[in-house]
């Protein structure tokens, strides 16, 4: 008489090797979604910085020194210093990098390492921007200044990058 009640040895292992399977593809699901996650976290916190500091450059005078265009690209020179057409990011070719001494309301508002911002998490962003002031119509005033803000970061993901560009009005032209 052949004895149906129960489980052989073999079904169980087959059973427990089909639920390890589906616990360890759940498993690097949660991996991924917190690299995600955090990848999130860091690209909300760079274009927190990035607004923050567009906002100061903003409110300066226009002829302040973090909107001179102080490599004399103009409007070709916008993307000094980023990795734009495959280049390594090189911030000394911007216009501008991000000192703490021109920014002392950031004191405050973040933690300051050297020339960059650093996160609740450790992760320190590196910020640079170039500036146009371009007139247009040559030989009178410039009516705006462009700005062109980079924000690079590291994450479990590589480099990331953001990049905010605004206009600056010129209240001393009227």
């Amino acid at each position: 008489m052949k004895n149906d009640k129960g489980f052989t040895l073999l079904e169980a292992m087959i059973a427990v090797f089909i639920l390890a399977v589906g616990i360890m593809a759940a498993a690097g699901m949660q991996i991924r979604a917190i690299d995600a996650n955090n990848n999130g976290m860091a690209r909300t916190m760079a274009n927190s910085v990035a607004l923050s500091v567009m906002e100061e450059l903003k409110r300066l005078p226009f002829d302040d020194p973090n909107l001179i265009n102080t490599n004399g690209n103009g409007l070709a020179g916008l993307n000094d210093g980023s990795d734009s057409g495959g280049r390594t990011v090189n911030p000394a070719l911007a216009d501008h990098q991000f000192l703490p001494a021109n920014f002392p309301n950031f004191q405050n508002t973040y933690v300051l390492a050297g020339g960059k911002i650093v996160d609740n998490s450790g992760r320190s962003y590196q910020i640079f921007w170039n500036t146009d002031k371009s007139p247009l119509v040559v030989g009178s005033t410039p009516a705006f200044c462009k700005i062109s803000i980079f924000v690079y970061w590291r994450t479990v993901m590589g480099q990331q990058h953001l990049t905010l560009t605004s206009l600056k009005y010129n209240n001393n032209s009227i």
